[in-house]
């Protein structure tokens, strides 16, 4: 007779050992900290955020966001800037002024609520193919019912099938907001911009917000 442990035993000691996650290979960015890589992991999402400029209503601040596809599919998205009405919080309309001939740059107008007051804001776009970023900054040239208004987008590859967005803004309304009003609305609505855009891409560009 043969002695051994059967079977079912061993299934059970099978079914009892931790799943090991996958280890993630990070791309390399400032942003990404070890406490803002341990955020990403459990939610998906990271906000770095500095608000203030109590006198003149400014926030400066980052969000991060794991999207579940292809850095291409990603860019696609972002690169649809009159599509941007459809998904972006807050944003109200978005039409390309420019006329594309150059592939590097583009013009966009965007309207926007704060405050109940519905605003106008034109900004150029400098757009970086290979390195899968856009810049911008308010066009000096087109009246803007801002001061300031600059940031980017930029998109890393995290594996082969997903991406890390992150979306950095600063913004001077020139209106006289208080800094707990800034935190507030930072708070509640940062997080927003990337989740849109992930149920953008990830529904293959036909969710809207």
């Amino acid at each position: 007779m043969k002695h051994g442990i059967p079977v079912a035993s061993l299934l059970l000691v099978a079914l009892s050992l931790p799943v090991l996650a996958e280890e993630i290979t990070w791309p390399e960015h400032p942003l990404l900290t070890d406490a803002v890589k341990q955020e990403l992991e459990s939610k998906g999402v990271a906000v770095v955020k500095d608000a203030g400029g109590e006198e003149n209503g400014s926030a400066r601040a980052a969000v991060l966001g794991i999207v579940n596809a292809a850095p291409d599919a990603v860019w696609k998205t972002l690169l649809d800037f009159e599509g941007q009405q459809e998904w972006t919080p807050k944003v109200e309309t978005s039409e390309v002024y420019t006329d594309g001939s150059d592939p590097t740059r583009a013009g966009v107008t965007f309207t926007t609520k704060v405050m109940l007051r519905t605003l106008t804001y034109h900004l150029m776009m400098r757009i970086d193919e290979a390195g899968k970023s856009i810049e911008w900054d308010l066009d000096p040239d087109q009246k803007n019912d801002f001061e300031k208004v600059s940031g980017a987008w930029r998109v890393l590859p995290l594996g082969d099938d997903r991406s890390i967005a992150i979306h950095e803004m600063d913004v001077v309304t020139g209106m006289a907001i208080p800094q707990f009003i800034q935190k507030f609305f930072m708070n509640r609505d940062l997080p927003g911009i990337v989740e849109s855009l992930k149920q953008r891409v990830e529904s293959g560009g036909t969710w809207k917000k």
